[in-house]
């Protein structure tokens, strides 16, 4: 199936669609409930270690793979059971992993910022029952955890990537997420967000810490101002010069220790 079919089609339920992603029946012996794409470790792994050089290289061999979704499944040691499932494109990966240049090779090889991403919580409760929680991001839209995660500078140096491959921020979004159970299946819910930055602002409403809300919101603005009026470099060298100093002045105090 081409990565277009697979960004273009549409279900009303997130289950059948990801049923219908894997290509085949289920054969309920060996599958759990979910698709089974290829995974190859190696390449998640390189962008974890943000190895921009092994990303090229790879991309170069087999450029394709910037729009395949990669299967990555993870265990929480805890009881009851938790797994939590990624059926995501690489963009994914490098945002949630803070690899930035990664990220910018990504960027500049065409990914698609607007490409779906499927995150499966899986748990099995202490009575046994199985519990399916599955979220469809546009992949964009992750850039609310990172934001969240670091510091205003490399949010900053991230934006800059998507600015110079003209992704379109005021954009329409929609989430949808499904519930799933034995007992009681749930239909599959929408968000519709009216662009981009609503979204992310949504999903940090939702997600921080209140009493970190104010300071995060007041990041988020200057963002998506710098973003706006093209001032993401101002806040990228303001930032370095400031560390400039600072090392300048550690190493004059540490001149008159000696």
């Amino acid at each position: 199936m081409s990565a277009d079919l697979i960004i273009n089609r549409k279900f009303e339920n997130l289950h059948q669609e990801l049923d219908c992603l894997r290509g085949r029946e289920v054969n309920p012996s060996i599958d759990i409930d979910l698709p089974t794409y290829a995974v190859d470790y190696a390449i998640i792994s390189a962008i974890k270690r943000d190895s921009a050089s092994y990303l090229s290289d790879y991309l170069r061999k087999h450029s394709s793979i910037i729009c395949r979704f990669f299967y990555q499944e993870t265990g929480v040691p805890q009881k009851p059971a938790r797994k939590i499932i990624t059926i995501c494109p690489l963009l994914y990966y490098a945002l949630r992993n803070n690899a930035l240049e990664c990220i910018r090779t990504l960027m500049q090889r065409g990914a698609s910022a607007f490409q779906p991403s499927y995150v499966i919580e899986w748990t099995v409760t202490r009575d046994g029952d199985s519990k399916i929680e599955i979220v469809e991001k546009k992949t964009i839209a992750w850039l609310a955890e990172l934001f969240l995660g670091n510091e205003i500078v490399y949010s900053a140096k991230v934006l800059a990537h998507f600015k110079k491959s003209n992704v379109d921020f005021v954009k329409p979004l929609e989430t949808r997420v499904q519930k799933l159970n034995l007992k009681n299946p749930s239909p599959t819910k929408k968000i519709q967000y009216n662009d981009v930055w609503h979204c992310i602002e949504k999903t940090v409403e939702k997600i921080c810490p209140l009493e970190d809300l104010p300071y995060r919101k007041g990041i988020i603005k200057k963002l998506r101002s710098s973003f706006a009026m093209d001032t993401l470099d101002d806040i990228i060298k303001k930032r370095d010069i400031v560390e400039k100093k600072k090392v300048t002045k550690e190493q004059h105090e540490k001149a008159q220790e000696v």
